[in-house]
C-alpha cells in the first residue's frame, strides 16, 4: 500500500552505534515512527531519513522529529539529501535555511570545487560558496574518543536568479 504522508525512519540499530538505539528508540516509540537499521552518520546519533525525499537528519530529538513529519523538510540538523554529493547537500541545506523552504522544491544543478548552484522549481537560483574548515574534535561514534574533524561548510549564499511574482 503506497504511503501518502512523509515517513521518518529513525535508526535504532545498536550494532553499528549504541547511541542510535539509546536515543533513537525512545523517539520512534514516542512518536510512533518507523525504526530502521543503519542510515549512515552514526556520529550524529540518533539519525533519521525522511521519505520519500531522502533528507538525512542527525541529533534528532522528539520536537524536531515531530516538526519534520508535520511541517516538512527542516534545515535544522538536516545533513542533506541522500541523492546529492556532499557539496550539493551542504548547498541545498544552506539555501533551505536562508529562504525558510520546507517543500521538496530545491535541486542542485551544478558544482565546482568551491561552490554549488541550487535551483528552486520557481526558477530562482543561488550559488553557495563552500569551504572545508576544521571543527572541534568529535567522536566518530558513541563511546569513542574524539578525533580531529574537517567539515564542509557554506560560507556565502548569493542569489543568481530572481523571479518576479
Amino acid at each position: 500500500m503506497p504511503v501518502e504522508d512523509p515517513l521518518l525512519l529513525v535508526c535504532t540499530n545498536s550494532k553499528r552505534d549504541v547511541c542510535c538505539a539509546l536515543y533513537g528508540r525512545p523517539i520512534a516509540t514516542a512518536l510512533n515512527l518507523w525504526e530502521c537499521t543503519h542510515t549512515g552518520g552514526h556520529r550524529f546519533a540518533p539519525t533519521g531519513v525522511l521519505l520519500p525525499t531522502g533528507h538525512l537528519y542527525g541529533r534528532l530529538d522528539h520536537q524536531l522529529a515531530q516538526r519534520v513529519v508535520t511541517e516538512g523538510i527542516m534545515a535544522d540538523r538536516c545533513r542533506g539529501r541522500s541523492c546529492f554529493t556532499p557539496r550539493g547537500q551542504v548547498a541545498e541545506v544552506a539555501v533551505r535555511a536562508q529562504i525558510g523552504e520546507t517543500r521538496d522544491v530545491l535541486t542542485v544543478v551544478g558544482e565546482t570545487e568551491d561552490s554549488a548552484t541550487v535551483r528552486h522549481t520557481d526558477g530562482r537560483e543561488w550559488r553557495v560558496a563552500l569551504t572545508e574548515q576544521p571543527v572541534p574534535p568529535r567522536p566518530a561514534s558513541c563511546g569513542k574518543s574524539p578525533d580531529i574533524a574537517i567539515a564542509l561548510v557554506a560560507t556565502a549564499v548569493d542569489q543568481l536568479v530572481e523571479v518576479c511574482r
